[in-house]
C-alpha cells in the first residue's frame, strides 16, 4: 500500500482556498435554511423569510462560479489526474445540496403550506437533522482534502443523523395521516414538504457513500 497523502492540494494554495470557500458556502446555506424554516413555522411567511431566500440564492450562485473555477483549474494545471474525476463528481453532487436548500425555500415562499401546531416540533426536528447531516458531510469532505484518515469518523455521523431523520420522518408522516378531519389533498401537500426536507439528508447520505469509495481509492 502506498503512503497516504494527508493533503490533496498541499502545493496549490489558491485551489485549496476555493474549495474551502465552496464548502463554507454549503455549510452556511444549510444553517440559513434551518433558521429560515424555523422562522416560517414560528411566524409564517414574512419579508424577512423572503430576504433569507435571496441570501441562500446568492450562496448558490457563488458556488456555481466556484465549482467551475475549481474544475477548470484541475484540468488546466493537470492536478491529481488519478482523482480529478472523483473530485468533479463530488463537487457537483454537493452543489446539488445547495440547490435543494434554495428550491425548498422557494416552494415555501410560493405555496405557503399550513403546518398544524402539533406537527411543527417534529418538522423542526426533521429540519435540524437535515442541517446536522449536511454539516457532518462537509466535515467529511474537508477531511478528504486535508486529512484522509479522519473521513470515516465524519461519515459515521452523516449516517447517524440520516437515520435519526428517517425515524422523525416516519413519526411525522404517521401523525399527519392520522388526522382524519384533514383533506387528503392537504396531507399530500404537507407530505411533499416533509419529504423534500428528508431528501436533503438522503442526498447527503448518498454523497457520503460515494465519498467512502473515493477515500478507499485514494488509500490504495
Amino acid at each position: 500500500m502506498s503512503t497516504i497523502k494527508f493533503s490533496l492540494f498541499s502545493k496549490t494554495k489558491e485551489l485549496d482556498t476555493k474549495i474551502n470557500e465552496f464548502l463554507n458556502n454549503v455549510s452556511e446555506a444549510g444553517i440559513l435554511y434551518g433558521k429560515n424554516v424555523a422562522l416560517y413555522l414560528e411566524e409564517g411567511y414574512s419579508e424577512d423569510f423572503e430576504n433569507r431566500i435571496v441570501e441562500v440564492k446568492n450562496y448558490e450562485r457563488r458556488n456555481d462560479k466556484l465549482r467551475r473555477e475549481i474544475e477548470l483549474s484541475l484540468y488546466q494545471n493537470t492536478l491529481i489526474p488519478e482523482a480529478r474525476s472523483d473530485v468533479k463528481i463530488l463537487l457537483e453532487e454537493v452543489d446539488e445540496l445547495l440547490n435543494m436548500f434554495e428550491r425548498n425555500l422557494f416552494n415555501f415562499s410560493v405555496e405557503k403550506p399550513e403546518v398544524e401546531q402539533d406537527l411543527k416540533s417534529m418538522f423542526r426536528e426533521l429540519v435540524e437533522n437535515s442541517v446536522h447531516t449536511t454539516e457532518a458531510l462537509v466535515r467529511a469532505i474537508r477531511a478528504f482534502f486535508a486529512n484522509i484518515t479522519e473521513v470515516n469518523d465524519h461519515i459515521h455521523k452523516v449516517m447517524f443523523y440520516e437515520n435519526q431523520g428517517d425515524q422523525v420522518y416516519d413519526r411525522l408522516i404517521r401523525a399527519l395521516f392520522s388526522k382524519n378531519y384533514m383533506p387528503l389533498s392537504q396531507k399530500m401537500h404537507l407530505k411533499t414538504f416533509f419529504g423534500n426536507t428528508e431528501g436533503i439528508s438522503n442526498h447527503a447520505e448518498d454523497i457520503a457513500d460515494m465519498l467512502t469509495l473515493f477515500t478507499i481509492k485514494r488509500m490504495i
